[in-house]
């Protein structure tokens, strides 16, 4: 639901004095046709249709002025065609009694019936389904695309325009004006104009008018609903200076129940140590083992060759150990690191310096109080009011 600028409202309930100044020719046209000059007004009116600055206004009076003037050289026909042209512009047009005589307005309603019949949209009592009010619609729904609901508390003489679009069969929206309501709660009922229109905002149908409102009654109990749902939001309360103390921050230790659970104990220190010393009682053989194997088979080798010699059976025992030291070194540096590492992650988050991530919110399906208030907030940027006569 949305608002239209002020100006729209004028046009739509308001005939200004002041209107856009017609095309030279049109103006031509219609003083020869008032002088009974029908050829020359029709002339004028070709010349008029054929210009490129000829504004939407200024087609609708081409159709009538080209109707009235074929009509009065008894060509209904082509009155006829220029009348039909006319309503697909204007479906709300109406004639000035004083430039049709009577033959011309019987002839003008005849070709107003054939199109309401064709194209016409019907416009039913309004209603109020809780806090939205509902416009059921007839006919040729199709043919709308939203609803102007111009409102006003009882004897007041500004309207509030709102825009209601079109769903199905009728239309439907909130009217969220607090100040509307109010009024409207005070008098007991609220004065309202309807008015389908097209996608380019032509007018297709209209219940009521600015001198003849529709009154819909509203009970007390009806604009309470309404007010609880159009008034905004009340600001979130600040809390007094110095009560932030009030609630301190939550204790380190609720944080660490959020961790794998696994108590510290002291065994995990203890093995820590203990593979640590393994790792470099290990490396220490290998070096060892390494360095004596390195010096017994240079004896052994060298002066008196290798077959039997004690010398060599000790190097090759002693070489021998080399990749065993070097198993349990790699082993016990495996076992070191793994359990010093689950023994600083568990005393990390039971003791409380690591905060876990907060939790993600599930989304929320979004709810028809929801619609309702972003309504709101989009019809209070655009609030305008009109002034009716």
């Amino acid at each position: 639901m949305s608002r239209l600028p002020a100006a729209a409202c004028v046009v739509t309930l308001v005939l200004c004095a002041a209107v856009a100044e017609a095309h030279p020719d049109v103006d031509a046209a219609k003083d020869a046709y008032l002088n009974g000059d029908f050829p020359a007004a029709l002339n004028r009116l070709d010349e008029a249709e054929r210009s490129p600055t000829a504004t939407e206004e200024d087609r609708v009076a081409i159709h009538w002025y080209r109707a009235a003037s074929h009509h009065a050289q008894g060509n209904t026909d082509e009155a006829a065609a220029a009348l039909d042209r006319l309503l697909e512009l204007r479906p709300l047009f109406q004639p000035d009694r004083d430039e049709a005589p009577p033959n011309l307005r019987a002839l003008f309603q005849r070709r107003l019936t054939a199109y309401q019949e064709a194209h016409g949209v019907g416009v039913q009592q309004p209603a109020w389904d809780g806090a939205r009010l509902v416009i059921p619609l007839t006919g040729h729904v199709e043919e709308a695309s939203h609803v102007m609901i111009f409102a006003r508390p009882p004897d007041t003489t500004d309207y509030v325009a709102f825009q209601l679009p079109v769903t199905g069969t009728h239309a439907t929206g909130l009217l969220p004006d607090e100040t509307l309501w109010h009024g409207v709660r005070e008098a007991g009922a609220m004065d309202l104009v309807v008015e389908v229109q097209n996608a380019r905002g032509v007018p297709l149908a209209r219940a009521g008018n600015a001198l003849v409102p529709l009154q819909l009654p509203v009970t007390p109990e009806q604009a309470d609903i309404v007010l609880a749902t159009v008034a905004p939001a009340p600001p979130p309360a600040t809390p007094p200076p110095g009560t932030e103390a009030a609630n301190p921050a939550p204790p380190p230790t609720a944080q660490g129940e959020k961790s794998s659970g696994l108590p510290v104990t002291p065994w995990m220190g203890m093995a820590g140590c203990t593979g640590a010393s393994t790792a470099c009682l290990g490396l220490t053989t290998f070096l060892g083992a390494t360095f004596f194997s390195g010096i017994l088979l240079s004896e052994a080798l060298l002066p008196n060759g290798f077959g039997g010699n004690i010398q060599g059976f000790l190097a090759i025992l002693s070489f021998s150990m080399c990749p065993v030291a070097t198993v349990a070194c790699v082993n016990s540096g495996l076992l070191s690191a793994c359990t010093f590492t689950l023994f600083l992650s568990e005393l990390y988050y039971v003791r409380g310096l690591a905060v876990p991530p907060p939790a993600v919110p599930l989304p929320r399906q979004p709810t028809e109080a929801d619609e309702d208030a972003d309504l709101v907030d989009e019809a209070s940027l655009q609030r305008t009011r009109t002034q009716a006569y």
